[in-house]
């Protein structure tokens, strides 16, 4: 199975519409379709992003936490390699792209 990076707007919106390409992605991970590759910091970050008040209400307790668990469980850990910041318009972004290129596919979402 390819495992692919989901950046953190991707899982949001497919966890808040239930259909549609995120939303897709999003079930392909849940039943076991598409593996996501992390690393502790995009963990960190969707952890963060899921526990913000604007979401309290639109996406389910279940399903923030059960994002957490089930990639921790049929995630893909990947190790980064160093990623030169310099010149990336938004470093946010690094460890998206550093757990990808750790990847076979290198693919972020």
């Amino acid at each position: 199975m390819s495992a692919v990076v989901l950046d953190t707007s991707a899982l949001v919106a497919g966890l808040l519409a239930r259909r549609g390409a995120s939303s897709a992605l999003v079930a392909a991970f849940f039943h076991d379709r598409l593996q996501l590759a992390y690393a502790p910091a995009i963990i960190a970050e969707y952890a963060e992003v899921l526990d913000r008040p604007e979401f309290a209400h639109t996406i389910e307790p279940a399903d923030r936490i059960g994002v957490i668990m089930k990639l921790r469980t049929s995630g893909l850990l990947v190790t980064p390699p160093p990623v030169a910041s310099a010149g990336w318009p938004d470093v946010d972004d690094l460890p998206f792209v550093a757990a990808a290129l750790a990847t076979e596919e290198k693919i972020v979402v």
